[in-house]
């Protein structure tokens, strides 16, 4: 479905949540008899629900509605009458799968959700599915470093730190990176995020020593910055992000 025309049905996708929730927004939607016009029409609401301003916004109601298209979209690959079909249906769940965990997570720089245990418990389970869409659908290792690292990021903000250094741990591994963990301005911009993760849940363990892995990836980000303009501004998101972190959980 085209973008203008995606456009002109959010007020009706958005006075069905309002109204009668995520249940109504599925009964509207499936009137729609193209399966792709549903899939771009599921897609357009839950970006929507989650990052535009409307009467009722929630996090929950969010969070709600993008499990439920999840979930259908799981079954519909289990029922496909084609591996193509399949591939197509377990993505989109893939997909949306990633955006649920990203979006209840609080490793964000600049922003301040205020979310509860559920919210991470959640995001956690979103990731973890991610591992097993992203494994199953061979998306390779980035994919995988990725939904490592997201489930790693919600370990974190529920404070089991040796288990969100597990995943991390995969994570930088999946990354391509050596033990000992390390990394320089010559490592990839996943190495070095990985390394500070991994620092970060180390420090928040009560590992002091973690401080010196921490200060290595800040240090690789802030030379990748000054020597490399294609990756400047996402080394300097990324930077902006280890800061983050450290202070909601090292202080």
């Amino acid at each position: 479905m085209e973008k203008a025309l995606l456009e002109q049905k959010w007020p009706e996708i958005r006075s069905r949540m309002e109204d009668g929730g995520p249940d109504a927004v599925f009964a509207y939607i499936d009137t729609y008899p193209d399966e792709q016009d549903k899939m771009d029409l599921f897609a357009m609401a839950a970006r929507k629900f989650y990052g535009q301003d409307w009467p009722g916004k929630s996090i929950d109601r969010y969070a709600k509605f993008a499990d439920k298209v999840i979930h259908r979209y799981l079954s519909k690959a289990e029922a496909a009458p084609n591996q193509e079909a399949a591939d197509k249906f377990t993505q989109f769940a893939n997909v949306n799968s990633y955006n649920l965990s990203a979006n209840l997570a609080e490793c964000w720089p600049g922003e301040t959700p205020g979310y509860e245990s559920r919210h991470f418990q959640a995001g956690l389970a979103a990731a973890r599915r991610c591992v097993a869409l992203r494994t199953k659908l061979n998306k390779g290792d980035t994919a995988l470093c990725h939904a490592y690292w997201m489930a790693g990021a919600h370990l974190l903000a529920l404070r089991q730190y040796r288990a969100a250094e597990e995943s991390f741990i995969t994570a930088y591994h999946y990354a391509h990176g050596t033990d000992p963990v390390a990394c320089t301005d010559e490592s990839s911009l996943d190495e070095i995020m990985m390394a500070g993760f991994i620092a970060v849940a180390r420090w928040a363990a009560g590992d002091g020593g973690a401080g010196r892995l921490y200060d290595q990836a800040c240090q690789a980000f802030a030379a990748t910055v000054a020597r490399d303009e294609a990756k400047k501004e996402d080394a300097t998101f990324y930077l902006d992000q280890l800061k983050h972190v450290k202070r909601l959980y090292v202080g």
